[in-house]
C-alpha cells in the first residue's frame, strides 16, 4: 500500500487493511487518537531504552 509514492505497508489483504498506517493514510483519526498513539509510542520506546 502507497502512500503519496511511499510504502506504509506491505503483506496479505488482512494484514494490510487492518495496518494503523493505511487506516490513518486513508480514513484518517481524530486528534484526540494520534495524540494517544504518539504517547504510547513513547511509552514503549522509553521502556525499551530507546530514545523517541
Amino acid at each position: 500500500m502507497l502512500d503519496y509514492g511511499q510504502k506504509i505497508s506491505d503483506g496479505d489483504p488482512h494484514h494490510v487493511k487492518t495496518d494503523p498506517a493505511v487506516i490513518r493514510a486513508y480514513l484518517g483519526v481524530d486528534e484526540e487518537e494520534e495524540e494517544k498513539d504518539a504517547l504510547a509510542a513513547k511509552a514503549v520506546a522509553e521502556a525499551l531504552g530507546d530514545e523517541a
